[in-house]
Formats: C-alpha cells, sequence, structure tokens
C-alpha cells in the first residue's frame, strides 16, 4: 500500500490554471463522488484507489490517495485532474507534482503547518485541510489509512503554531500587502487608500 499526492500549487501552476481547477462547495462534493466512482474497480481488476481526500485551496489542488496499485492510481488522479476542466493531461502534467510514501507525508505536514503556503505560516490552511478531510470522510473516501494520517497533519499543524513562533507574523497575503503599503506610505496619517478587488479575501 502506498500514500501518494499528486497535485499543483502556487509554484507550479499558474493563477489561470489554478483558478479552473478550483473547487469548492457542490462542485467539491460533485468531484469527490465523480472520483468514488472512478475508483471502483472494474471486472477482474482490483479498485486503482482505496482511499482519496481532495485539497483544494485558491493557491493548490491536491488528491492523496491510498492505493495498493501506484502506477495506476497516478494515471487515475492525473486522468480525473485533466477532466475537471477539459484541459489536456499533456498540457496540465507539465505542471503536476507526484509525492510518494514518505515525502507525501512529510508534504502534507509541512502544507498543514503552513510550511508550504506563499506567506510562511498562514493560518487557514489548517482549517482548510481538516475540512478536505472532513468532506472526503463525509463522501465515504475514507478508511483508516488517510483516517490517521490526516488526524496526525492536523495534529502536529496545531503543534506548530501553539508552540513555535510560525504563526505570530506576516500569515496572510492581505496581511503582508497591508505592511508593505505602511512601509511605502510617507503620509500614514493623511493618506488615502482605495482597494479595489473581487472575491471575499
Amino acid at each position: 500500500m502506498a500514500i501518494i499526492v499528486v497535485g499543483l500549487n502556487h509554484r507550479t501552476t499558474p493563477v489561470e490554471i489554478r483558478e479552473k481547477l478550483a473547487l469548492s462547495g457542490l462542485a467539491l462534493q460533485i468531484a469527490l463522488e465523480d472520483l468514488r466512482v472512478a475508483s471502483l474497480p472494474q471486472q477482474g481488476t482490483a479498485a486503482p484507489i482505496d482511499e482519496a481526500v481532495i485539497l483544494s485551496t485558491c493557491n493548490r489542488l491536491e488528491i492523496y490517495i491510498s492505493t495498493h496499485q501506484r502506477d495506476e492510481g497516478i494515471a487515475l488522479v492525473e486522468q480525473f485532474l485533466s477532466g475537471l476542466q477539459n484541459i489536456s493531461q499533456a498540457d496540465l502534467k507539465a505542471h503536476l507534482y507526484h509525492r510518494v510514501g514518505d515525502d507525501a507525508v512529510q508534504h502534507l505536514m509541512r502544507v498543514s503547518c503552513g510550511l508550504d503556503s506563499m506567506i510562511l505560516g498562514e493560518t487557514q490552511i489548517l482549517g482548510q485541510v481538516t475540512q478536505a478531510y472532513e468532506d472526503a470522510r463525509n463522501a465515504g473516501m475514507t478508511g483508516s489509512i488517510l483516517s490517521h494520517l490526516f488526524a496526525q497533519v492536523i495534529h502536529t499543524g496545531k503543534r506548530a503554531r501553539t508552540e513555535t513562533p510560525i504563526s505570530r507574523y506576516t500569515t496572510s497575503v492581505s496581511h503582508a500587502s497591508a505592511l508593505l503599503l505602511m512601509d511605502k506610505l510617507n503620509q500614514r496619517r493623511t493618506a488615502r487608500v482605495v482597494i479595489i478587488g473581487a472575491g471575499e479575501m
């Protein structure tokens, strides 16, 4: 059995592709169900994926799986990601990374602690990892392997924030932007600032 992550993030993939592949709410529920169906064993073959969790944020889309068929599992996830928005596998493959075994576990630990974020130590990611696991569990996509892994990862992410100073400084892109702006403004008390944007952040 192998634990594998196949994914893309802000380091490997331009924002226009990440935006296309972002999943939340109903779209995430449908994606989990589609992945569950795609993972069902075909006649005379074993299931290519035993368990799966989809972690989708504005800066990453990662699918964690446990499988007894490493190559088939990776191929299925790549095909699944390509099918989300009809992006050719050849185009998408250039942006994907794979981690297997201990490397996959260490990667998820780094993600949950905020070490793999655009802003070091950002606080949102731990909640997003927790929610990703809950969504997968509710969809019937998790079993003993990923349940144990995610319990350990969430515990580690909490410890990183309570036992180290990692999240005591700049914790989000918006916070970093505000600090940079304050540093550049000469007349802070009288300056007028207009913020134009879209979306929750």
